[in-house]
This record gives structure tokens, sequence and C-alpha cells, in this order.
């Protein structure tokens, strides 16, 4: 668990992939819609995995995820957030960049006015485990490469920093070109 709270962790790494590759097996076309607004998993998900759901999320919600977590082991988070995200996927679908990041930050403000809604989300969450297979072994490959050097090379970092800056001002454009597009219409 300690590798998940090293800067640049290939753990970390590991996990926001696996949460990636769950969404797009899930929820292919939400998936599809955050690819092309430029939402990358580490936008939302690092908080959430990082701190197995206790930053801002209700109490009786996190201590519902660690109960699991000791049964079911790490591998339960990413099907948390997929969830999550599932609960929410007619809503976020209509939301460009700016405003789908927004919203997932409020999520934990909505599952504290609403207890219920946070146990439809684990209960999803447990329905999910079916389609998590072979996602372990993908996270592990893609950490053997990474230790190895053939993912993150010289200079690698740098590279996937540049681009979730480029994904986020492309983002931001489109919504200023929506808000434009929209304000001639009235």
């Amino acid at each position: 668990m300690r590798d998940m709270f090293v800067s640049k962790s290939p753990r970390l790494a590991s996990e926001l992939l696996k949460l990636s590759l769950l969404l797009q097996r899930a929820a292919p076309v939400l998936h599809r819609h955050f690819t092309e607004e430029g939402v990358e998993a580490s936008m939302y998900g690092s908080g959430w995995l990082v701190t197995l759901f206790t930053h801002s999320f209700p109490l009786a919600f996190s201590l519902r995820v660690w109960d699991a977590v000791f049964v079911c082991g790490f591998s339960y988070v990413p099907q948390v957030a997929v969830a999550l995200l599932r609960r929410f996927e007619d809503h976020l679908l209509n939301l460009p960049f700016l405003e789908i990041l927004a919203f997932l930050r409020r999520i934990p403000l909505y599952l504290r006015d609403r207890p219920r809604c946070g146990a439809e989300v684990l209960a999803a969450a447990h329905e999910l485990t079916a389609m998590c297979e072979g996602l372990d072994e993908q996270g592990a490959a893609f950490m053997e490469r990474e230790s190895e050097g053939a993912c993150m090379g010289p200079g690698a970092h740098r590279r996937l920093e540049e681009g979730q800056q480029a994904a986020r001002q492309r983002g931001t454009a489109r919504d200023r070109s929506r808000r434009s597009n929209q304000g001639g219409r009235g």
C-alpha cells in the first residue's frame, strides 16, 4: 500500500490504468465521452484511490469501502470508482470537460445528502467483479514494464504531464466554444 503514496508511483499509475480499463468495459459510452472531452482517470481517480474514498466522502460510505477492501482486496477500489461513475453516467454524458470535473468533485456531497445512494453504489460495485477479470494481470504487466523502464523512460513523466495539460486545455477550449455557440442561439 505504501507504494501508492510515492510521487509518480507506478502502483498508482497501474491502478489508474485498471480503473480506466474497467470503465471502458462497464460503461463504454461514458469512457468514450471522457476520452473525447480529455478527462483522464488521473484527474478524478487519484484522490479516490489514494485516500480509499475517505477525503470528503461520508464516513459511513468510506467505512463500507474499507470493509470491502479488507475482505476483497484493493482491487475493489476501482470497482467503487466505476460504480460511482455509472451511477451518474446519464448526467455526465451531457457535460463538457470543466463541468465534468466540477461535478465529480461534488459527488461526495451528493452522497452525504443521500446515504441510500451510497449503499446502491457499493452494491453496484460488487456486481462489477466479473468484469475485472484480467485487470490485475494487465496492471502487473504495466508495473513490470514500468520497473524495467520500458513504459516510463527518461522524460516520460514530463510527457505524461504535458499530455494531461494539453487534454485540459482542449477541454477548456471546447467549453468556451460551446458557451459562445449557445450564446449565439438565444
